[in-house]
Formats: structure tokens, sequence, C-alpha cells
């Protein structure tokens, strides 16, 4: 019997065993990592959807109880008042205050109450600033939707997309009203010339 012929075969046999071990290894870590990745884009993923569905929700409730103000008198706005102020706290803890349609959106229920506490509220334009807050609000939850899609495809949505989808959200928006006109500083222009 030949113990060189044997040594080399065990040899081949213990380097093919260790590199199946290294390949087992590396196929197992990476296995938990993409599965661990997953998992945590899922919970991201599934926390954003309630994020999402509590915007709209609170959003909706802000708006009904301004639009119930209409009819009650300056007393009973003052006490309403309050809930308003509620509904725009817990809606500005939601929101970015960094955000370029978040700080939109919280300039439109600024201007709200601001009319809200005036002596004679002028309801056509807390009509119209409710309008166009559940503009901007559409749009901001479309886009958010759409990072949701896109992180589940595993793609990262970036600050340029988001950028361009912004822009033409806003050409499309259904009966755009003038938002200077009721003392909004932000744009569709002023977006732009931020690109």
């Amino acid at each position: 019997m030949d113990f060189n012929m044997l040594d080399s075969k065990f040899g081949a046999a213990a380097i093919a065993a260790l590199v199946s071990f290294i390949i087992c290894c590396i196929t197992n870590y990476v296995q938990n990592r993409n599965a661990k990745a997953e998992v945590a884009v899922k919970y991201i993923t599934d926390r954003r959807v309630e994020w999402i569905e509590n915007v709209r929700k609170t959003v909706s409730e802000y708006v009904s109880v301004v639009q119930s103000m209409e009819e009650m008198d300056t007393v009973q706005i003052r006490d309403i008042l309050g809930k308003v102020n509620q509904i725009s706290a817990y809606l500005k803890l939601l929101l970015n205050f960094a955000g370029q349609i978040d700080e939109i959106i919280l300039e439109i229920m600024a201007n709200i109450v601001d009319e809200l506490q005036e002596d004679k509220p002028d309801f056509e334009r807390i009509h119209s600033l409710l309008e166009l807050l559940i503009q901007h609000t559409q749009i901001y939850l479309k886009i958010e939707w759409n990072r949701v899609k896109w992180e589940v495809k595993g793609r990262r949505y970036g600050k340029k997309y988001q950028r361009k989808e912004t822009i033409e959200l806003y050409e499309k928006m259904a009966n755009p009203r003038d938002i200077e006109e009721l003392g909004i500083e932000y744009t569709l222009g002023e977006m732009k010339k931020n690109e």
C-alpha cells in the first residue's frame, strides 16, 4: 500500500471538505443576512403603511371638524378651536417639519387656524384652504405610498426621483389653485427652483 497515494487522496478530500464547509458557512451567512433584511424591510413597510393611514384619518378628522364650524357662532367656534389645535399638533408630530410638502401642509393648517381665530372667519377662504390641504395631502401620501412600493421591491426611492415625481404630481393636480393668493409661500415654482 502506497502511503503517498493515501495522503494525496486524504489531502484532496480534506481540501474538498474544507471548501464545502466554507461555502456552506458563506451561504448560511448570506441567507441569514438576507432574511434579517427582509424582516427589517417588512417591519418598516408595515409601520409606514400604518403611518400613512394615520395621517389620512387625522387629516380627514381635521377637515371634518373645521367644516362643522361653519354653522357655529363665534363662541362655539372658540370652544371647538381647542380640538382643531389638538389635531393640528398631532399632525405636526406625524409630519416631517423639514419636508417641503410637509411645510406646505403645516402652513395651510396654520392659515386655517388663523382664519378661525378671526372675529368673523371667512369660510369661503377656509374651504379653499381645506381643498388645498386635501390636495397636498393626497400628493404627499401618494409619494409615501410609492416609497413603500419601491422599498418592498428592494429598491431605493431616491430624492432625485422623488422630486421628479412630486413635480409631476403637482402638475397633474386636479383643479389647482393659486397658492400665493391664499397667502401660502410654497408653490410648484418654488419646488422646481430648488431642484
